[in-house]
């Protein structure tokens, strides 16, 4: 997969986004790609990213990637994962973006359908999200969902694991006030 790095699209708290444009336009790139990027010396979370996704592949409501790479870039070793562009953009900026911060009914019920099945798609194969929010679901091109960022997203462990299961992972701000409260107390059952 060549290709080169094309202006910044988005940044996360694990990487760096931007446009991937194919060097060779008669490879099988499409045009509507973005690669995600973190210093390979940090890399550990966009790799487990890959490797989800990857075993989600297949979902018309995750976000689609193509691979992923090494590159060399200002004298820093990068790991890059491809992803396919969801040019609607995140639901947060359409929801910001709507005038009076209202979708109309039948938009809301369109993407809370999209998105109860990217989610039992990805309970069904045995993973938990865990950042669900706003700007991680993505708008395509005729407006369907789009999960992204599985930066935080790990196996579902079974019910004898119970003591594994308080782990906080997510935003503070989108947490369930289950976990902001055991984040606070430090309960753990």
């Amino acid at each position: 997969m060549d290709w080169v790095r094309g202006e910044t699209v988005g940044h996360g708290s694990f990487g760096k986004v931007s446009f991937a444009i194919p060097r060779n336009q008669s490879t099988l790139f499409s045009p509507s790609m973005v690669v995600k990027s973190s210093s390979a010396s940090c890399s550990a979370t966009l790799m487990n990213e890959k490797i989800i996704l990857d075993e989600l592949k297949g979902c018309p409501q995750i976000i689609n990637c193509v691979g992923d790479s090494y590159s060399y870039e200002n004298g820093e070793k990068l790991y890059n994962v491809l992803l396919e562009y969801a040019c609607g953009g995140a639901l947060s900026d359409k929801l910001k973006n709507s005038g009076d911060q209202r979708l109309p009914e039948f938009e809301v019920r369109k993407y809370t359908k999209g998105l109860l099945r990217g989610i039992h798609y990805i309970h069904k194969n045995g993973y938990v999200h865990c950042d669900i929010k706003l700007p991680n679901i993505l708008l395509s091109e005729n407006g369907q969902v789009k999960i992204a960022d599985f930066g935080l997203a790990k196996r579902a462990e079974s019910k004898k694991d119970d003591k594994l299961r308080c782990e906080l992972r997510g935003t503070p701000l989108y947490m369930s006030p289950e976990m902001s409260d055991r984040r606070r107390t430090g309960y753990s059952g």
